[in-house]
Order: C-alpha cells, then structure tokens, then sequence
C-alpha cells in the first residue's frame, strides 16, 4: 500500500499565531508581568502599550501632572482604580451633568410649586 501524498493541512485558526496578546485577566498582573507580556508585541523600537490603557492617555496624565507614575505602574493603577469603582473622566462628567440637571429640575419645581409633573 503506498503512502497517502495528500498534503494535509490545519485550518489557519490552528496554525496562526495571534499578533496582539489577550489582555484577559491583565488586572491580576504586576507592571513588570504586563511590560513583558506586551512588549513582544511592539515592532520596529515602539514601546509596547496595553490595548485598553494606551500610552497618549498616560501622557495626558503626566503633562497634566496627575500622576508621576511609570507607564506600566500607570496601567497597574488604572486596573486598581477601576476595581476600587473610581470613574472614568466620561463617567464623572456624565455624573456630573446628571447632578446638575437634578439641581436644575429642583430649582424649578421650588420656583413653581404648582407645576409639578405638569
């Protein structure tokens, strides 16, 4: 019986390598675990940076002197503040819109008591 010759071959979901690191469980790591699991993924000498807390928002933060952190001691702090239930700075205005529309609405309803719900 002679060998089969058919090439045998794997679908490309086996055999592709994924380029980009699964940022799944990032927060349970330390900043040197998450600079060596991204910095792989860096290509022609950038930095790597995590996917969801990228460097221009670290920047921000450095120029605008609110942290004096590292970029990876950075990333580490972000998952902790998000874990401690601390906003995002959308979230926080969008907090503070709704207390303001709530002042407003209560102001209104003291300038006119009658019109309640009218």
């Amino acid at each position: 019986m002679s060998p089969n010759t058919e090439a045998f071959s794997l679908p490309a979901a086996v055999t592709s390598i994924p380029t980009h690191p699964d940022p799944t469980l990032d927060e349970t790591l330390s900043a040197e675990q998450l600079q060596e699991k991204y910095d792989p993924a860096a290509r022609d000498g950038a930095w790597a940076e995590h996917p969801v807390y990228r460097m221009k928002q670290w920047r921000d933060e450095v120029a605008g002197k609110r942290t004096l952190l590292g970029y990876w001691p950075w990333v580490v702090a972000q998952f902790e503040q998000k874990d401690a239930g601390t906003g995002s700075k959308a979230e926080k205005r969008a907090e503070k819109r709704a207390d303001a529309e709530e002042k407003e609405v209560q102001q209104l309803e003291a300038e006119d008591p009658g019109n309640q719900g009218a």
